[in-house]
This record gives structure tokens, C-alpha cells and sequence, in this order.
């Protein structure tokens, strides 16, 4: 024992702070002293201070173990302050200017058009059958129509019509009739109409198709001022809804940022630290190496890398699942019906003290 060490102790005897007892001095002439009676203290009532700290260090021991977070409190936080500037920063050139396709969405393309079948013409009119355009001699050849057919047709419809007229004007007076009829108009079915009838026809015709042109054209005007309408709303609806989804997305990929970069920065230094240390009663951990690498994937990636840097954590999690589950706090694992009724102290007692049944909530009416 070094003299220091023995100065420590005569030093704790002499003022009372020593467990030992304290031997009597001796008596003036030399004699020793007589034996005083020693009265056996009860467990507990020894030194204050000394207690105090025998206190400390069994509390100490009952405290639940700290997880790697815990245990490097400074670079979690800085490295989750890194993981959000790096998700922030992105590939912008201004350091306080975020990613330019940070807080944007990008809305999917649109469907094609369904086309329309059967459209009806605008006209309204109806075509011409097969047989009533061979006889009216119509213009283009229809499909199944042969040269000949027309031909034949038109060539026998011709010679019944003049032997028709030659017959009729050998009737008596029948060439003062046709004469005094006027001008005539043959029309599309083949009945023959005085010119005045059918000009006066052919302008009621025109008026009409007029009059429905332009309330075509009114109808189409008030649908496409409706559809431009509709369409704003859309645009102004879907630039909202983009706005909102773009700001989510946005605060997604930093909070993503900041997890993987709290979870990197303390697993990659313990893991590198027992790596250094090569010590053979702790050897380095291979799953929180995984884990830190994982943790820069989710700070610095997207999407898909994100996803797999989740993913590389659950290696970690289920070799430590006890020393993660025995960190956690009561106020990690009780419902928010239950917080009500607890204190803060009691809140932030380990989680492996909460009773198996929770107990009732005094509302007043018991």
C-alpha cells in the first residue's frame, strides 16, 4: 500500500468516514487503553456518503442498457443534421437552394382519347342507298358495283324516259302543256318540279342548314367555354394537389435523411472503433457495419437505394432486438389513454417496468 493511499485512509478514520473502527488513543502513562465496548451498527446505518454511493451503484445496475444512439448522443445529431442536407442539397449548385426535384411532383400522363365510333354527320343527312345511287347515276363507284351495272342502268332508265315523253307528247294538246309548264327541275328522287318550286326549295334548304350551323356553332362555342372552365379547374385542383404531394414527398426524403443519417453516423463509428481496437473479448459487429452503410444509403439515396438501406437494418435489429427492446422507456411503449394518468418521472421509467395489466384511470367517478 503507498503512503498515499495510507494518508487517504488515516485521513477518512480520523473524520468519521472510514467503515473501520476507530482505535482508542492511549492513556497518558503509557497503559493502554481499556476496551470499549463496540456496538454492532445495523446494515444501513453506516457512513452517509459511503451509502449514497452504494445507492448510486445499484441503481446504476438495475438501469436498463443504453442503446448505440444513446450511447453517442453528439454524432447521432450531427449525423442526422448531415442526412437532411444531403437529401436538401440534392444536386443543386446553391448550398441554401434545395434539389430542384425535391419538393415537385410530377403528375402521370394522361390516358389516350377514347376514339368514337359511329360519329353521326354534322349534316344530318341521310346517304344515298346502294340502288338509288346506280339509278340516279351517283358520283363515285361504290363497293360491289360493277361498271356494267351502272352502265345497264342508266342506259335503261334513259330509254324509258324518252319513250315516256315521246308518248305522252303524241297525246292531244300534251306539247302546249309541257310548254306551259314552264322550266322544269328534276330532284333528287326523279319528280319533276317547276323551277319557281324548286328555287324556293332550294332556299328554304339553305336557310335551314343556315339555322343549324349556327346553332351547331353556339352549342360547340358553349361547350368548349364549359371544357376550357372545367379545365382550369382542373389545372388549378391537380397544381394543388401536386403542391401538397410535392411538399410531402419533399419532407419524406428529409426526414428519410435524417433517420438514415442518425442511424449511420453512430454505427459506423462503434463499428470502426472495435475494428481499430481488434479486441477479442468485443469483436467489431458485422451487422452494424451493414447497418451504417444502410443508414448512408437511405441519407444519400432515393427511392429504391432508400428502400434497401431500410432494409440493410433489419440484420442489426433482430441481433440486438433484447438490448433495443430493454432501452426503450415507458413512454416509448404505453398507449396515449394511459399517458394521461402518468407522470413525467414515471414516463421515462424503463419500459420492463410497466405491469402487465395496466391499471384504471381514475375519471372522478370512483
Amino acid at each position: 500500500m503507498t503512503e498515499k493511499s495510507k494518508l487517504t485512509e488515516e485521513l477518512m478514520r480520523l473524520y468519521g468516514l472510514s467503515d473501520e473502527p476507530v482505535a482508542p488513543p492511549p492513556a497518558p502513562d503509557g497503559s493502554p487503553a481499556p476496551a470499549e465496548t463496540v456496538v454492532a451498527q445495523p446494515s444501513g446505518g453506516g457512513n452517509p456518503f459511503i451509502e449514497l454511493q452504494r445507492r448510486k451503484d445499484a441503481e446504476a445496475k438495475k438501469k436498463p442498457p443504453k442503446n448505440e444512439f444513446e450511447r453517442n448522443p453528439e454524432i447521432t445529431g450531427m449525423g442526422g443534421l448531415l442526412g437532411a442536407m444531403a437529401q436538401y442539397k440534392g444536386a443543386g449548385q446553391n448550398l441554401f437552394k434545395p434539389d430542384a426535384e425535391l419538393f415537385t411532383y410530377r403528375q402521370p400522363p394522361p390516358p389516350p382519347p377514347i376514339p368514337q365510333i359511329g360519329a353521326v354527320s354534322p349534316t344530318g343527312a341521310q346517304p344515298l342507298s346502294d340502288v338509288e345511287h346506280t339509278m340516279q347515276s351517283g358520283q363515285g363507284q361504290r363497293p360491289g358495283e360493277t361498271g356494267r351495272m351502272r352502265e345497264n342502268t342508266h342506259n335503261q332508265e334513259t330509254q324509258r324516259q324518252a319513250l315516256a315523253a315521246k308518248q305522252g307528247i303524241q297525246l292531244p294538246g300534251a306539247s302546249n302543256v309541257i310548254v306551259n309548264a314552264g322550266p322544269m327541275y328534276t330532284t333528287e328522287s326523279g319528280v319533276a318540279i317547276p323551277k319557281p318550286a324548286a328555287v324556293q326549295l332550294e332556299q328554304e334548304l339553305q336557310m335551314k342548314q343556315a339555322a343549324e350551323a349556327e346553332q351547331r356553332r353556339q352549342i360547340l362555342e358553349k361547350q368548349a367555354i364549359e371544357q376550357q372552365r372545367v379545365q382550369q379547374q382542373q389545372a388549378r385542383r391537380e397544381q394543388l394537389i401536386g403542391g401538397v404531394k410535392g411538399t410531402a414527398k419533399g419532407t419524406a426524403r428529409i426526414g428519410q435523411g435524417v433517420v438514415g443519417g442518425m442511424t449511420a453516423a453512430p454505427a459506423l463509428y462503434e463499428y470502426g472503433r472495435d475494428v481499430t481496437k481488434n479486441d477479442p473479448k468485443k469483436p467489431a459487429d458485422l451487422t452494424q457495419g451493414i447497418s451504417g452503410i444502410g443508414g448512408l444509403m437511405m441519407a444519400l439515396g432515393k427511392n429504391k437505394l432508400g428502400t434497401l438501406g431500410a432494409l440493410a437494418q433489419i440484420p442489426y435489429v433482430v441481433k440486438n432486438r433484447d438490448e433495443l427492446a430493454r432501452s426503450q422507456m415507458l413512454s416509448d411503449v404505453v398507449p396515449d389513454t394511459m399517458r394521461m394518468g402518468m407522470t413525467g418521472a414515471e414516463m421515462y421509467e424503463p419500459a420492463g417496468t410497466m405491469p402487465v395489466k395496466p391499471l384504471p384511470i381514475n375519471d372522478g367517478r370512483r
